[in-house]
């Protein structure tokens, strides 16, 4: 039951004493002994939130850098016990990307206190001694549980803050969306009631827990409905999604959630073997959420596995975003989802025509919820338009957001906006059209690119660049996605080269660069690069870079470019098994299929070059890091690439730990990395 709270306190000391000796939260094929039942999980909490309200005054940030599991879920609901403000992030590893992205959080909220693990605690102290960073560091894995009896209830009210969720892609201009007691009761009932999550749920919670699909949807509403949630490590299932149909099958699971790359990916990865070892009907709900949901993708998912006991009703298309907690549109429980067809051609130019000959199946993002009023707007004139017409998509109600933490102006433009004189709309910057209450959601307003199920802004991208302005302009870029008719999509570039760089005679070094640049900083993998004069790139007055005039005039073929480069066609050849296991078989069957994956000529690679350099992207790098798992019979981390990162160190450090588990049957289990 979701009963009625004004805090999340409330709501776990609720669930501590009706539910006291029910498992709340469990490692999926890990040993009883981590799991924590509802009384031992708020035991728990109250220790850590001792410890937590010795170094803090009631409204301070907390960040919370931890890899998910249990000890993040104590760590939230600590800071909430404790009356300061959590901010989930995620470990302090990677120097390259992980350290400019928390500056700039920290800069943005100005934390208190670090909540990590004791493992991190090098990791975390060399970012801080790097940027002379004066917080707090408290590990929630040395907390003493005896400390549960001296914390203090603090006194919270349903409008105070209970966490910052900080936008998953940006690293220049961080926006912490801040989220009341009130806003998340409200979000969690709505995602409570709309999939009819009760006691009995299991769900297996994958997602990061600093994003909001895994924290609102996939944590808070199943404790609140004083379920069990199974926490499996996201970089497996980023590897192969039998994983996550496996833990369904074995725990005979009710619920979980994946972006739309994920159900993909499970139809592109799971073998016929594979998915006759799976038994699916135990799943009442399958979110599909936090990137563009594909028409495609979800017939093709429902088709693989509907003879392995999925039902139709169980796939759950939904539409959210962080500044509503989570839910905003949703596929309602035993409906089946919803698809559209509409002429092309019309839906080219943001015209909706349905039933024609000329058709393209679009996919519902949900039904419209009455307790979250939802208009479409002209763009422009932000006018009300009818149903059928695409426009700007505004929503308003109890769960939304007052703003963005310390942003008064963008949440001037952005917020309690008035709309055919109805106040308190926000403009969400998507685009979409109504069809008989389903929301369709037709694209993306603003610019931003959610890949892999990960946000990520073209400026910071762009940005990246900045090390190459000897040869590329700075402030002279354009990276934008553009979506083909056959489900495939590109990512493409359109860069200002130099007056110096506009003599080279050869552009291939360059583009090696770039590719190796965004790969290393981003993990991703730029398919077409187009390289354009001084000064040629389309900007308003004011200079900003006009991105879909670029995009418009890429796909029009009307830019006028020095260079190109386009990634070939990627080989649908499989490479033949390893057959010996010396570091020269094992670099010679990375480099073939590298070559494959990337439709990249064998005699371009080299076993020196470090796996970022060559372009893979972080889907690339664990599909890699699972095939020579499977291919050696090892367990390996994925991770591993960072401590072994070129083709020729990997395979050598593979040999010897092949050579190991032969002659001492010695296996590494894999731990999760970053998704």
């Amino acid at each position: 039951m979701k009963g009625q709270f004004s805090n999340w306190q409330q709501v776990l000391e609720h669930q501590a004493q009706t539910n006291s000796n029910q498992i709340a939260l469990s490692i999926y094929q890990g040993s009883d002994s981590q799991a924590l039942t509802y009384s031992q999980l708020a035991q728990r909490v109250k220790a850590l939130a001792y410890t937590l309200s010795q170094h803090n005054k009631f409204g301070d940030r907390v960040m919370i850098l931890m890899p998910n599991g249990i000890d993040y879920v104590v760590a939230f609901f600590a800071c909430i016990y404790a009356g300061v403000i959590a901010v989930p992030i995620y470990p302090a590893r990677r120097k390259a990307r992980d350290w400019r992205r928390l500056n700039s959080i920290v800069q943005d909220c100005q934390p208190n206190t670090l909540v990590c693990l004791s493992q991190d605690s090098e990791a975390t102290e060399e970012w801080c001694k790097a940027h002379d960073l004066k917080i707090n560091t408290v590990f929630a894995d040395q907390l003493n549980i005896n400390d549960a009896t001296r914390w203090q209830a603090a006194n919270i009210d349903s409008h105070d803050i209970a966490y910052l969720q900080y936008s998953s892609g940006s690293t220049g201009q961080p926006k912490g969306v801040m989220l009341s007691h009130h806003n998340l009761l409200s979000n969690t009932g709505l995602i409570i009631d709309t999939y009819d999550m009760s006691q009995s749920d299991i769900m297996i919670n994958w997602l990061p827990l600093y994003h909001d699909m895994g924290c609102v949807g996939a944590t808070l509403s199943p404790i609140r409905a004083g379920a069990t949630i199974y926490f499996l490590a996201s970089a497996k299932v980023a590897q192969n999604p039998y994983v996550l149909l496996q833990a369904i099958t074995d725990l005979k699971a009710t619920v979980t959630a994946a972006p739309n790359f994920i159900f993909d990916l499970a139809v592109e990865k799971v073998t016929a073997v594979q998915k006759s070892t799976l038994e699916l009907s135990s799943l009442r709900v399958f979110v599909n959420g936090a990137e563009p949901i594909n028409a495609h993708t979800l017939d093709s998912f429902y088709d693989y596995f509907h003879d392995v006991g999925l039902a139709k009703t169980a796939i759950k298309p939904s539409y959210g975003m962080a500044e509503a907690c989570l839910l905003v549109s949703a596929t309602p429980i035993n409906k089946p989802y919803k698809l559209l067809s509409v002429d092309s051609q019309a839906f080219s130019v943001d015209k909706i025509k349905i039933d024609s000959l000329n058709t393209k199946s679009i996919a519902s993002s949900g039904q419209l919820i009455e307790q979250l009023p939802l208009c479409i707007v002209d763009p422009n004139t932000r006018e009300p338009l009818p149903d059928g017409q695409i426009g700007e998509i505004m929503y308003k109600g109890e769960s939304v957001t007052r703003g963005y933490w310390q942003k008064p102006d963008l949440n001037e433009q952005t917020f309690n906006l008035n709309i055919a004189g109805e106040p308190g709309f926000m403009a969400t910057g998507d685009l979409g059209f109504v069809e008989q209450q389903q929301l369709y959601v037709t694209g993306r307003k603003k610019e931003m690119l959610i890949l892999h199920g990960c946000n990520y802004y073209p400026q910071d991208i762009e940005h990246s660049l900045t090390s190459l302005n000897k040869q590329l302009t700075v402030h002279g870029g354009a990276i934008f996605e553009v979506a083909h008719d056959n489900n495939t999509k590109e990512l493409v570039l359109v860069q200002e080269l130099t007056r110096e760089s506009m003599k080279l005679d050869d552009y291939e070094p360059l583009f090696k660069q770039i590719r190796a640049l965004i790969a290393q900083e981003h993990e991703l993998r730029v398919t077409a690069i187009v390289l354009i004069k001084p000064a040629a790139l389309s900007k308003t007055s004011s200079g900003k870079i006009q991105r879909l005039a670029c995009k418009q005039a890429y796909i029009n073929n009307e830019l006028e470019a020095v260079a190109t480069w386009q990634q070939a066609p990627i080989s649908n050849t499989t490479v033949a098994p390893l057959q010996a296991f010396a570091p020269p078989h094992i670099t010679s069957w990375m480099m073939q299929w590298i070559s494959n994956r990337l439709g990249q000529a064998i005699t371009s690679l080299s076993p020196s070059q470090h796996l970022m350099e060559i372009g893979l992207d972080s889907i690339d790098a664990m599909s890699l890091v699972h095939e020579l798992s499977r291919q050696l019979g090892l367990s390996v981390r994925v991770d591993i690439v960072l401590s072994y990162p070129s083709i020729e160190q990997l395979s050598i450090y593979l040999a010897a730990q092949y050579a190991q588990k032969n002659q001492a049957s010695a296996n590494e289990a894999p731990t999760e990395g970053v998704l």
